[in-house]
């Protein structure tokens, strides 16, 4: 009777130290991938952030960079044309 007793109580012992493992295990992994879900996300919104960027000033949305670029190099369509029309003449 000990010894089915002993047996019982070993088998119990596996099963509650299973379940703690597998609690364990679960709560780890939904932690890791929420962290990486999270890290996905931010990669996501960065890469969406900087496509708009690159589109907004290739539309010229973002009126400022005309501004610098004429007052720091100067405004190359002009040149261009001031050019063609002196050689054109």
């Amino acid at each position: 009777m000990a010894l089915l007793e002993l047996l019982a109580a070993a088998a119990r012992a596996r099963i509650v130290a299973a379940d703690v493992f597998q609690r364990v295990a679960d709560r780890l992994l939904v932690r890791v991938v929420a962290v990486r879900a999270v890290n996905m996300a931010m990669v996501v919104i960065v890469m969406v952030m900087i496509v708009v960027a690159v589109r907004a000033m290739d539309m010229r949305l973002l009126g400022h960079c005309g501004l610098l670029r004429n007052k720091i190099a100067g405004n190359y369509h002009a040149i261009a044309l001031q050019v063609h029309v002196l050689a054109d003449e």
